[in-house]
């Protein structure tokens, strides 16, 4: 178990310095063991906040004949009753983390190349304010590889109306290829040593002639979150650049475009 934590706390931190100071929560499986489905404090109160929210912490160990099994640890927000929003519309949303969380997490495998594992989801609040509500959720995989996985994926919801948001829904229509140009820039311009060469020329090419139909593409296929301040591109490991890259996030002020 020390070891585990040892690791895991290990790969945090090389996250952090990876990806800027980017989010990955870990917690000690057996502090989070002693949490039941029902605990956890309020998240998120402070002045200016528009939901309040619960944290829901469950650990369980799902068995597999050959491998051992692994063990999962989720830990998730739920809007509080006390938030200012409508029944129907919390419930809705709150239903839709859940799914998410349940889904990013990865199911145990029976094959037994991959021997006993663990699967880890955590989650940060990148914006909660003006009507938005941003979600990360960071799932921590370790399969018995060379080294352990981390994914991370984000659900923006419009809390006047419970709908998750597309980026089209954000942005205003006449800015896309600002947007994605601005986006694409920064990536040469700063990550140009750590970017697939194929990806590296790919955005070269872009920006010096934006198309239409890729500037589409980029937008529907970008995995992004909010702030009060900025719209965030995020890629994970291998999508665009290798495994020692880590996680790759490129913010755009609002006030630029």
């Amino acid at each position: 178990m020390k070891n585990l934590g040892n690791i895991v706390l290990s790969l945090a931190i090389v996250a952090v310095l990876t990806a800027g100071g980017y989010f990955l929560y870990r917690w000690d499986m057996d502090d989070a063991a002693q949490l039941d489905s029902d605990s956890g404090g309020l998240v998120n109160v402070a002045a200016g906040k528009d939901l309040v929210f619960r944290e829901i912490a469950e650990v369980q160990h799902e068995d597999a004949q050959v491998t051992g099994g692994c063990d999962v640890r989720l830990l998730y927000p739920q809007i509080e009753e006390s938030s200012s929003t409508p029944l129907e519309i919390r419930e809705s949303m709150n239903a839709q983390i859940i799914s998410a969380v349940k889904e990013f997490h990865t199911t145990c495998t029976e094959d037994p190349t991959e021997g006993a594992w663990t699967s880890e989801v955590g989650y940060d609040i990148k914006q909660n304010s003006n009507g938005i509500l941003s979600i990360g959720l960071s799932n921590y995989l370790n399969q018995g590889g060379a080294h352990p996985n981390i994914t991370q994926l984000f659900l923006n919801f419009d809390v006047k109306t419970g709908k998750q948001l597309s980026l089209r829904d954000i942005l205003d229509p006449a800015k896309l290829t600002v947007f994605e140009v601005k986006e694409k820039q920064w990536l040469v311009n700063n990550e140009a040593d750590q970017l697939f060469e194929e990806s590296l020329i790919e955005f070269q090419e872009y920006v010096a002639n934006p198309a239409d139909e890729q500037t589409n593409r980029y937008i529907d296929d970008a995995i992004f979150y909010t702030t009060p301040d900025a719209i965030g591109i995020f890629y994970n490991p291998y999508l665009i650049a290798p495994y020692v890259a880590g996680p790759i996030a490129v913010e755009i002020l609002r006030n630029e475009i």
